[in-house]
């Protein structure tokens, strides 16, 4: 029979706390479902690309000279809730350790200052707790107008930090772009984001904004947040420049486990980042590719590669098709599927390749990832050692419990839970360790 293994702590005035298990390891715990976390789990996979000058450049704004003339800020809850210009990262009750500022952005030009949406600040009362009366923001900053014509092709690239929370259903991260300041297209820059995790740093964001922008002598960009109470955004480098003809980008990547029942009837598990050789199961791995370009992209293919020691494991492949302009959409490599076979540690490359020339290749590839297959542990901390504890959220209380399950495909015997214990934790806290065995 097969199983699934929860690795618990009950923590008891304790304020950080990763767990390990061998076989099991923890460090992406549980949290309080709506209540903001005082520590980032960090978004992997991501491509950072911090070079703005690749096309040529229309228009740019690296914030040297603080808010530019011109700009606009409104925030529509009349609290006057606005973006502003800083020189420091965000600070409030669940940001940073009041009233120190947590990091800023890591920007190509943090150190000459950026915008931000401080939310968490505007949610904290003078002494650095929480303001009970929170409120969501619901806030926007718009450029003077920029000036497009004779350009049949505009894109927006700008890099980006953020945290937020508490319902990925009600966030709101979108930038608008006007050619008239009355008619507005708005694009999606959460970039699939979740709550209470921190995006890369910095997030560079690129898209086409020809059907709005291309030709036209008033382009306007709002940045807008709305739906979040808590965290920040900020924003630094934005740049307008000409889009290119034909250019995929690697948006993100993932990799999975698949189980089978005794029946033979499949499905998905999560990544682990160790697993025990006695546990290994069929891997499968997609990409989200974007056309960045201007012209439709065919014949679009996904490669992926795994390697030991250098060496050649495993190849896969997956075919969308036709990628239109201006869309993403997500490849999945198509069976057999990948299953390690030997203790080690794997690197997992992933290629997108289509039938036109793509003009910048650089970003077509994201080669992070990794995993280990152990001897007898079991991991899902993707080598993450952010610490989270019972202060970390909304109603925290001694003996609360952390935890993460491990789905058991084979019988075998669990000998320890080893747990890593962060270096700001209370001296004499006291943890218990409990599995607990679910069979369904």
């Amino acid at each position: 029979m097969k199983s699934i293994f929860i690795a618990f702590i009950t923590v008891v005035c304790f304020y950080a706390v990763n767990q390990d298990v061998v076989f099991a390891s923890v460090n992406n715990t549980n949290k309080n479902p709506g209540s903001p976390l005082k520590d980032p789990v960090i978004q992997d996979n991501k491509p950072v690309l911090k070079n703005l000058n690749t096309m040529d450049t229309i228009w740019y704004e690296g914030f040297a000279n603080g808010m530019p003339a011109g700009w606009t800020v409104h925030d529509s809850t009349g609290n006057s809730y606005n973006w502003i210009f800083s020189t420091q990262g965000p600070t409030g009750a669940y940001t940073g350790f009041w009233p120190y500022p947590d990091s800023p952005i890591s920007s190509t030009t943090y150190s000459n200052g950026f915008l931000m949406m401080p939310a968490d600040f505007y949610n904290t009362t003078s002494s650095g707790t929480l303001n009970p009366n929170y409120i969501q923001m619901n806030a926007w900053v718009q450029t003077a107008a920029i000036n497009c014509s004779g350009y049949s092709g505009v894109a927006l690239r700008f890099q980006e930090k953020f945290r937020f929370c508490c319902n990925v259903s009600t966030a709101i991260f979108k930038v608008f772009v006007s050619n008239n300041g009355t008619s507005w297209t708005g694009y999606d820059v959460r970039d699939n984001v979740p709550e209470n995790a921190i995006s890369a740093d910095p997030d560079t964001i690129k898209i086409n904004i020809s059907s709005v922008a291309a030709n036209h002598a008033t382009v306007y960009l709002r940045f807008y947040l709305a739906g979040v109470s808590h965290y920040y955004w900020m924003i630094d480098d934005i740049a307008l420049v000409t889009a290119p003809a034909n250019d995929l980008i690697m948006k993100s990547t993932k990799a999975w486990c698949i189980r089978e029942s005794s029946t033979g009837a499949q499905s998905n598990d999560d990544y682990y980042s160790q697993i025990p050789v006695s546990q290994a199961m069929k891997m499968n791995f997609n990409g989200n590719i974007y056309n960045y370009g201007s012209n439709s992209e065919h014949n679009v293919n996904l490669a992926v590669g795994v390697t030991k020691n250098s060496q050649s494991v495993f190849t896969g492949q997956g075919n969308l098709g036709v990628i239109m302009p201006g869309v993403t959409q997500t490849i999945n490599l198509v069976a057999p599927y990948f299953v390690p076979g030997s203790t080690g540690t794997y690197q997992v490359a992933y290629h997108t390749t289509q039938l036109e020339n793509d003009e910048n290749p650089a970003d077509n590839s994201e080669t992070n990832m990794s995993f280990k297959v152990s001897a007898n542990t079991f991991a899902r901390d993707l080598t993450n050692t952010s610490p989270v504890g019972i202060i970390s959220y909304t109603g925290g209380a001694d003996g609360d419990y952390i935890g993460v399950n491990y789905y058991n495909t084979y019988s075998s015997v669990v000998g320890s839970i080893s747990v890593y214990v962060d270096a700001t934790s209370y001296t004499g806290t006291s943890m218990i360790a409990k599995l607990y065995r679910y069979s369904g």
